[in-house]
């Protein structure tokens, strides 16, 4: 696919904006809700996997299926479920999760958000989501950037900026023990995570899209009639992230100099010889930035975020 089709197909998704428009006013802190539907997203709306609730749960998928239990009193989630079961559970009133599907079309969407967003390839994961009248998922945020787009049905959602983090890069709802590394990122990490007092209200009607920044609070307050979305996640990566992955991942990390115990670490050592081997194993590391070391450690990246690695170990299972 050109770079003019992937920006033909990412202009349905944001108009009536353009791509420069939503980049330079909208990407990637701000909220942003278009009703007028292109005529480019309606190959996206009419596949045949999202056709009905047997169709959707036979689809191609690498994240599995998990049930979203929200007619119980209290909320959970049942991960990796079977299709039969959630099929039986969907008419049970409960909403239906798949993750990372695998279509021809969504792979499309895939090339036009990672080169429309300047994303390294493979950033791009396709969620869906269907139910039927009632009750949705509860008040949470996300550590993506994500575009809601509404297939069939209505649903009404209720959105509101968060005040408690900014740029979170796990999930959160509402709790009075969060995890460490979501206290490690809060602004007051002593306080209780709260649902959100005020909010905007957002109906979507087949062919809307929302597009909600990381960390915005959102809750689908109510699906109108029978109801199926598609979020497409996609995440901006950060030093943090490239960091993370290559402590793990990058080869000159596993040489002998890295692996050699060290008796610097040892406590008699830690004010006299430890920080100066600290300083020289940061000059190493800053080495890998040169000679095309980040462009090798960022096609390790994408290869990495295109099988599903990298993340895996951030709350999967609340993948919204």
């Amino acid at each position: 696919m050109t770079t003019t089709e992937c920006a033909r197909l990412f202009e349905g998704l944001v108009a009536p904006m353009s791509a420069q428009e939503f980049k330079a006013r909208v990407w990637p802190g701000e909220l942003h809700v278009s009703h007028h539907p292109k005529p480019e997203l309606a190959p996206l709306l009419a596949q045949p996997e999202l056709r009905d609730i047997d169709a959707f749960c036979a689809a191609g998928n690498d994240g599995g299926i998990h049930i979203n239990y929200t007619r119980e009193e209290r909320f959970r989630i049942e991960l990796d479920a079977d299709p039969a079961h959630a099929v039986a559970q969907f008419h049970a009133g409960n909403t239906i999760q798949i993750l990372d599907l695998k279509t021809d079309e969504i792979r499309r969407w895939h090339r036009a958000l990672d080169a429309s967003l300047g994303l390294i390839p493979g950033t791009t994961v396709v969620n869906g989501f269907t139910s039927l009248r009632g009750k949705g998922i509860p008040w949470h945020w996300d550590s993506q950037e994500v575009f809601v787009v509404q297939v069939r049905g209505r649903k009404l959602w209720h959105v509101a900026p968060n005040d408690y983090v900014d740029w979170p890069t796990v999930n959160g709802m509402p709790t009075s023990s969060p995890s460490r590394e979501m206290a490690m990122q809060l602004k007051a990490p002593a306080q209780p995570i709260r649902e959100p007092e005020r909010w905007q209200s957002v109906e979507m009607l087949p062919g809307s899209v929302m597009y909600m920044p990381r960390g915005y609070w959102h809750k689908v307050e109510q699906n109108l009639e029978e109801s199926l979305h598609l979020v497409l996640q996609v995440r901006l990566p950060s030093w943090r992230d490239l960091f993370r992955f290559m402590l793990d991942h990058a080869p000159p990390l596993y040489g002998l100099d890295w692996r050699r115990p060290t008796s610097a670490l040892s406590p008699e050592n830690l004010a006299t010889a430890a920080p100066r081997e600290f300083q020289e194993r940061l000059d190493a590391l800053s080495q890998l930035a040169g000679g095309g070391g980040l462009m090798a450690m960022a096609q390790q990246f994408s290869r990495l975020i295109d099988g599903g690695g990298l993340y895996k170990d951030i709350a999967p299972e609340k993948k919204y």
